[in-house]
């Protein structure tokens, strides 16, 4: 394992921001992250999967890891499986694996860049499925004590594209791998049955039935999911070939239901989706949307003329170029609507200017 010092960050996070970090190593090993964190421990510690859900603001003064320990195993195989998948494993490679074997439970998430690691704690969701979902046990290193600890989903506050990871434990935890419990059906024509039954009770958005309906016939199996879900996200996202950007930058708000009533007066085909204790989730881009937001640009940076909560760059941009453009965002919805959006993207660095 190499430490290299003063290090860029360019080719470590989407948006391409060239920022360096005062250490950097690549941590492949169990026994090197050990060696790691106790070897400077004195140095603040950035950990990075992918860099697919990270503005890097400023020039990192302390040692970043980027976490690529691979490896997943199965557990229990019966009618569900449980999997063991370290941290490093590549997201969308994992869900094509559990795609290919009938695995159902993260189908929805496909083409969701980032590791293993990330995923869990962002908590990310897609299509009515969220990593929670399916979650069963996270391993993880004290960064302080170098002891190993397994936290169940309880311990860790998952909510809407939250977890204690993101918050609290981020200077406190690493996350080293997670177990996850997948429904098996049988691969043919009765699976596909089977598994049409059971989501068709649940609630799906309506652009993923309407993509299935060009090309698949009922039943609908996982592939046939899993290929609606990656179709629509080839459709409205940007590539990553052409783009800096980090995907979706904001979580949709969650309000009260005589908010939203509110609102649609003003927005009338704003819909919404209900959560819990009177309260719904409305679509972030549909607000942005409506102040003129898709397809504008300020220098280096703008966002996507297909989806409003894309913030993209020419991969030109800095840190701080980006998030004052994602602030005058915020700020003009919170003048419009009196909502705040919150940033599901890991904002890094002094934001005080």
């Amino acid at each position: 394992m190499q430490i290299k010092s003063n290090y860029s960050l360019k080719n470590y996070n989407s948006f391409g921001v060239d920022i360096k970090t005062k250490y950097f190593a690549e941590i492949k090993s169990l026994e090197e992250l050990k060696e790691t964190l106790k070897r400077y421990s004195n140095e603040k510690i950035l950990i990075l999967g992918e860099g697919s859900n990270t503005l890097l603001v400023d020039n990192w003064n302390g040692i970043t890891l980027k976490i690529s320990i691979k490896g997943k195993k199965i557990l229990t195989n019966r009618d569900w499986v449980e999997i063991e998948v370290n941290s490093g494993e590549n997201w969308n490679n994992f869900v094509e694996y559990t795609i290919k074997q009938n695995l159902s439970g993260i189908e929805n998430l496909i083409l969701i860049p980032g590791t293993v690691g990330a995923a869990v704690a962002q908590n990310i969701g897609a299509y009515s499925q969220e990593v929670i979902d399916t979650i069963q046990s996270i391993k993880v290193i004290d960064i302080q004590t170098l002891q190993l600890q397994t936290l169940l989903p309880k311990d860790c506050n998952f909510s809407y594209r939250n977890t204690k990871f993101k918050n609290e434990w981020k200077d406190k935890y690493i996350i080293l791998s997670s177990v996850f419990k997948l429904k098996k059906y049988p691969k043919g024509i009765e699976g596909d049955k089977k598994y049409n039954r059971e989501i068709s009770k649940k609630k799906q958005y309506e652009g993923l039935l309407e993509e299935l309906k060009l090309f698949a016939k009922e039943p609908y199996g996982i592939k046939d999911i899993s290929k609606a879900v990656k179709n629509l996200r080839i459709k409205k996202l940007p590539s990553l070939e052409e783009y800096g950007s980090c995907g979706s930058f904001f979580a949709n708000p969650i309000i009260k239901k005589s908010k939203y009533e509110s609102l649609k007066k003003e927005i009338p085909d704003l819909v919404n989706y209900p959560m819990n204790n009177g309260l719904v989730k409305i679509p972030a881009g549909k607000l942005l949307d409506e102040l003129g937001w898709k397809g504008r640009w300020e220098n280096n940076v703008g966002v996507y003329e297909k989806h409003a909560l894309c913030v993209i760059t020419n991969r030109m941009a800095s840190g701080k170029e980006i998030y004052t453009f994602i602030r005058k965002m915020q700020e003009d919805v919170e003048k419009e609507y009196d909502i705040r959006l919150e940033p599901e993207v890991n904002i890094v660095g002094d934001l005080s200017y």
